[in-house]
């Protein structure tokens, strides 16, 4: 995902610019740093970011051993979609009923960058466990499945970080978490894998965000 020095285009553009342009001319970065600066969400302003996002992700994802751009890429999501959540909860007004599609959509592939990420460098559970907030997760799971809710009110993440903690813990079989009506529940693998006989693997956002991806390279 190696883009061109050249002349970035000003966040303020951002409502005016083409998405091809954006393509070319900013890094996810300076893409997180110009929805920071928006008042509100538009529809056109979501669909110029989900443009320029899905031509970079599956980019990213097929390039060989670009570990520092997938790093850069998903840190630039998580930013985008930290900015919309902090302006949910500003009580801002006036935003697309289709901004929370879109959100999901972009965790999806934030989860989707961190399994790549996570096989190229071929992280193990012991590194994983030496993370910040991993043991804290891992103590908290020792008496039974919890509501990823319930985790986030007592961790010091917010919901895109967690969901990023959470997955890599996920994809080193050290968590499963599963659906349960509109709840998520997380638990430790070993105690998933006896629970009524369950062996299947539960992923999350990263199972949708890959499908997903898949049907967007086949379209």
């Amino acid at each position: 995902m190696a883009k061109p020095e050249t002349k970035r285009v000003a966040p303020a553009n951002l409502d005016q610019v083409r998405p091809e342009a954006l393509i070319d001319k900013f890094d996810p970065i300076d893409l997180a740093r110009a929805v920071e600066a928006l008042d509100a969400w538009t529809p056109r302003r979501i669909g110029v970011v989900d443009d320029v996002l899905s031509n970079w992700v599956p980019d990213a994802i097929a390039r060989p051993n670009d570990v520092e751009g997938l790093a850069a890429l998903q840190s630039g999501i998580l930013r985008i979609i930290d900015a919309s959540a902090s302006r949910k909860e500003a009580g801002i007004e006036h935003e697309p009923a289709t901004t929370k599609d879109f959100v999901q959509r972009w965790n999806g592939y934030a989860d989707a960058i961190a399994a790549r990420h996570l096989k190229l460098e071929e992280r193990a559970p012991e590194r994983i466990r030496k993370l910040k907030h991993v043991a804290e997760i891992e103590a908290m799971l020792a008496d039974g499945p919890i509501e990823q809710s319930d985790i986030q009110q007592q961790v010091s993440l917010t919901p895109s970080r967690l969901s990023q903690v959470l997955s890599l813990m996920e994809s080193n079989g050290m968590i499963e978490r599963e659906s349960v009506g509109k709840k998520k529940l997380v638990s430790t693998a070993t105690r998933a894998n006896r629970a009524e006989g369950d062996v299947r693997r539960k992923t999350g956002h990263l199972a949708r965000g890959a499908s997903w991806l898949s049907e967007k390279k086949a379209a």
